[in-house]
């Protein structure tokens, strides 16, 4: 299973810059419900999602690793993730199986996922569905700079405990 810490989104994709961009100012208590109120209408109607990504998790000696790729998924549950660094993976689900093929090792792994399991998935979970206040603890502002110039990020901490996900920043 595809274990993360954090997730954090740039659906514009990701840009490179010399210097990191400046924290926005922070929303007010209405500001911040009308984002959420947004975000999950957004979701609500999703039939599909497809971005860029930047996943940080921890090691085995628990300091943070990143990586980055492309990520597609779809509200029947089907899902291709496409890692370019630190090395080249792919994971592949139909929604009952999961591929996964790593580039170096030219091999290729099939997994059962159990229906239990597709909501371990940080935004397999959010797909398709609405009311963030219902699913997660009150949303916050993430306090530190967003990966795009302009962009707000939501920090989610699920109310449901799951087994590899503790937050998702989108």
């Amino acid at each position: 299973m595809i274990k993360l810490f954090a997730l954090i989104l740039a659906v514009a994709g990701l840009r490179q810059s010399a210097s990191p961009p400046p924290l926005p100012a922070p929303l007010s208590a209405k500001d911040l419900n009308s984002l959420v109120a947004a975000v999950d209408k957004t979701f609500a109607s999703m039939k599909d999602f497809s971005t860029d990504f930047v996943q940080f998790s921890p090691n085995f000696v628990n300091r943070n690793q990143s990586a980055e790729g492309h990520l597609y998924l779809t509200k029947d549950r089907k899902m291709r993730w496409d890692y370019s660094k630190p090395e080249e993976m792919h994971y592949v689900s139909d929604g009952k199986t999961l591929y996964t093929y790593i580039s170096a090792s030219r091999e290729v792994t099939k997994e059962a996922i159990k229906e239990s399991d597709a909501d371990q998935i940080p935004l397999m979970f959010l797909v398709g569905r609405a009311n963030l206040k219902k699913e997660f603890q009150e949303p916050t502002e993430l306090k530190t700079a967003p990966v795009v110039s302009g962009n707000r990020v939501l920090h989610l901490v699920p109310k449901k405990k799951l087994e590899d996900v503790q937050s998702i920043d989108i």
